[in-house]
């Protein structure tokens, strides 16, 4: 999908690769200019949730989700940006393990 925000022009692209799964989440939020990949990595310990996504997929899935859903406000400066982003990561490490 191609998209133009800002004078900015990007295109996301998803690829299954090998895995049954594909463990990596996007993160687009058009509106405070961030843009992201969480790369899931495949679990050390064999994982399925109920869903049977593995750890990773769902570490991933959790991390975008939280991300894509906190608010951050498209004026932030950039050290404000990066608190927040941080805060993000810091819940959606609280819910994966919650």
């Amino acid at each position: 999908m191609t998209r133009a925000t800002g004078g900015l022009k990007f295109r996301t692209v998803r690829i299954q690769g090998s895995g049954e799964w594909n463990e990596d989440a996007l993160i687009v939020r058009e509106r405070d200019s961030l843009f992201g990949v969480v790369d899931g990595v495949t679990s050390l310990v064999p994982f399925r949730a109920p869903s049977g996504e593995t750890g990773g997929a769902l570490a991933a899935r959790i991390t975008a989700e939280t991300v894509m859903g906190m608010p951050l406000g498209a004026d932030a400066d950039a050290d404000a940006g990066a608190v927040a982003l941080a805060g993000m990561l810091a819940e959606a490490n609280r819910r994966f393990r919650g």
